[in-house]
């Protein structure tokens, strides 16, 4: 685009652009039209029992990396497993609430003896 010159003035007029409008370019209904999921690989994880399987400190100290202090304080996979729980958020809530409560006029009990005890 080349520049134009100023007038007498000493401002230059603005030039006006033509933009094209979205009918000229293509008259495709473009409304029906579905864009393609894209494809991911999900990595497949492995269970417990394979990773369990899987590792073996004799291999670790291979690397010339010393876990016998790690390995001695492991434990077995059965101790840390715990059974699926269901979880009753109401329950929960009831019973912290007066876990809570229990612990405030616990406190408040213990202060109340100390005020006393300093009077």
């Amino acid at each position: 685009m080349d520049p134009i010159p100023p007038s007498e003035e000493g401002f230059s007029p603005m030039r006006v652009v033509d933009i094209p409008e979205l009918e000229e370019e293509g008259k495709e209904d473009i409304t029906r039209m579905v864009a393609q999921a894209p494809r991911a690989a999900a990595p497949r994880v492995q269970a417990m029992a394979e990773l369990d399987q899987g590792w073996l400190p004799s291999k670790a100290e291979a690397d010339d990396i010393d876990l016998s202090l790690l390995t001695a304080c492991l434990l077995p996979s059965e101790q840390v497993v715990e059974p699926p729980e269901v979880w009753d958020y109401d329950l929960l809530f009831s019973q912290l609430k007066a876990e809570l409560q229990k612990e405030g006029a616990a406190g408040e009990a213990s202060r109340d003896a100390e005020e006393l005890r300093q009077i």
